[in-house]
């Protein structure tokens, strides 16, 4: 597979995405913590408004078979479009612009455009996220968050995690062939952020782990500064590490995204 075509994919499995969380530092226990407590934090953080967002990500990715290092600059408009520019070596490779019912992507190397239903993400990577939750991801916010079902607490007094599973469920779900996925949510230590998230599919064998493991202050907004993230599938494990510079949050943002007349649609 050419290297366009990897950075492609990979393009859609940023704007779709971003390891667990590492645990307390000097090892002493946590304080104890009321479940609601937990919850009623990771629903103020899945609710925080903003109505967009810029940032340039430098961004380093492995597999098996490669490393490959490239610049991104993203942008979000708030409910309506997400936009990614991918640069290697200097050289503009990629365009791509979501909405809540579209993706479009531009290959610049190839010459040539896809054009897709938001279906596209579900097809291709197996997990169903919406546009809202492709931004929440982003801007390092609780995805699928959904305050009026029932979270559960994970047993572990070094960290603050909160799951859409009880343990007896969440294995239930792994010894089937369900596609249900589990959703798991670490709360900071000083309980201000989300520190990282854990998406499962049991049923494909696949999972994202998202850590956040710095962040900066941006306006009044705590945003992601360095993010891990780790994707396991059967076939292999695929690491990625981004860094957010120059990042600008609730400021007028135009989107310019054009495919030439002269692309044809990619194989």
């Amino acid at each position: 597979m050419r290297l366009s075509n990897q950075l492609i994919g990979f393009a859609a499995m940023i704007i779709l995405l971003a390891s667990c969380g590492n645990r307390h530092g000097d090892g002493e226990k946590l304080p104890r913590v009321k479940d609601e407590v937990l919850t009623d934090i990771l629903d103020s953080l899945s609710n925080q408004e903003f109505t967009s967002f810029y940032s340039k990500i430098s961004t380093d990715y492995q597999d098996t078979s490669r490393k490959v290092s490239f610049k991104t600059s993203f942008w979000i408009v708030r409910d309506s479009a997400l936009m990614v520019s991918v640069k290697y070596s200097v050289v503009p490779v990629l365009s791509a612009v979501v909405t809540p019912d579209s993706l479009k992507m531009a290959n610049k190397r190839d010459k040539c455009y896809i054009l897709q239903s938001q279906l596209y993400f579900k097809e291709t990577f197996g997990v169903d996220f919406s546009y809202r939750d492709i931004e929440n991801i982003m801007m390092g916010m609780p995805v699928a968050f959904d305050n009026s079902r029932e979270y559960h607490r994970v047993k572990d007094p070094y960290a603050y995690w909160i799951s859409s599973h009880k343990k007896r469920d969440a294995d239930r779900v792994t010894d089937s062939d369900d596609k249900e996925v589990i959703l798991y949510y670490k709360v900071a230590d000083d309980l201000r952020n989300l520190d990282a998230m854990r998406v499962e599919s049991p049923g494909d064998s696949t999972s994202v782990m998202l850590n956040y493991k710095t962040r900066q202050l941006v306006d009044g907004y705590m945003v992601p500064h360095v993010v891990e993230v780790t994707v396991n599938t059967p076939k292999q494990e695929l690491k990625i590490e981004l860094e957010y510079k120059k990042a600008r949050i609730n400021k007028q943002e135009e989107l310019y995204f054009v495919i030439p007349e002269s692309y044809g649609a990619c194989n």
